[in-house]
């Protein structure tokens, strides 16, 4: 599930940045891996909701072995897993243990500290779910459609579509506007993947094709000012 990270220089990332982590992963339905001396591994589900200032709840979704049984409260382990192209790595402190017949349970304490290692040549970044709103928009033939900005770097963007049916199939060339407070991106861009997450709405990732020095001119300062922005939050 999680390969070795390219970057020996990860971001450290601080409890706030941590629990900003653990929702994206909660929303984006991602697993995660918890990883025990035993070298027995497990792949998890953040339970939604469960988030709070202190902890989080993992969720089973194999029958649990048992060396996960065997955990108690108190026990350290390790999770581990990717988000939109970065591995991270946290190491937690089990707050409780339920187990069933079936599956098991989890309640981890947030950590104080853990790692983000950026696997692409450009990182990506997702606007700030406060402040300013950004409004992204999409045009393939015959539709123009209102997306959400999930993050985006200086070379591509992810998008989230609400509409499941429209077709926007690998290898389309798409024209995209991004807008936000004095920024104002427009780029025609290549879809490179796209998935349909839980069947009611649809995220694809494409890369800009416009080099032009004044949409460089453009992106560089947008970016620039998000990378600012979760740096802050990581501190």
């Amino acid at each position: 599930m999680v390969s070795s990270p390219s970057n020996p220089n990860p971001y450290r990332l601080g409890a706030q940045g941590i629990r900003y982590l653990l929702r994206q992963i909660t929303h984006q339905r991602e697993q995660v891996l918890l990883a025990l001396p035993e070298g027995v591994s497990s792949p998890m589900l953040i339970v939604p909701e469960s988030v709070t200032q202190a902890s989080f709840e993992l969720q089973s979704l194999l029958l649990p072995e048992p060396a996960v049984r065997a955990l108690r409260a108190g026990d350290n382990v390790q999770l581990s897993g990717r988000l939109n192209g970065a591995v991270f790595r946290l190491s937690v402190e089990l707050d409780a243990v339920h187990m069933q017949a079936q599956d098991g349970q989890l309640r981890c304490h947030i950590p104080d500290s853990g790692e983000l290692h950026e696997r692409r040549a450009c990182p990506r970044f997702a606007p700030p779910s406060t402040g300013p709103r950004t409004v992204a928009v999409v045009h393939v033939p015959g539709e123009i459609m209102l997306c959400q900005l999930v993050n985006i770097s200086r070379e591509g963007i992810r998008l989230r579509l609400e509409v499941p049916h429209v077709d926007i199939g690998d290898e389309q060339v798409v024209f995209c506007e991004v807008r936000r407070e004095h920024h104002l991106l427009q780029s025609k861009a290549d879809v490179r993947w796209r998935k349909t997450p839980d069947g009611t709405h649809q995220e694809f990732g494409a890369r800009f094709l416009a080099r032009d020095p004044d949409f460089l001119h453009r992106l560089h300062p947008f970016v620039a000012e998000l990378e600012r922005y979760w740096a802050r939050m990581r501190a």
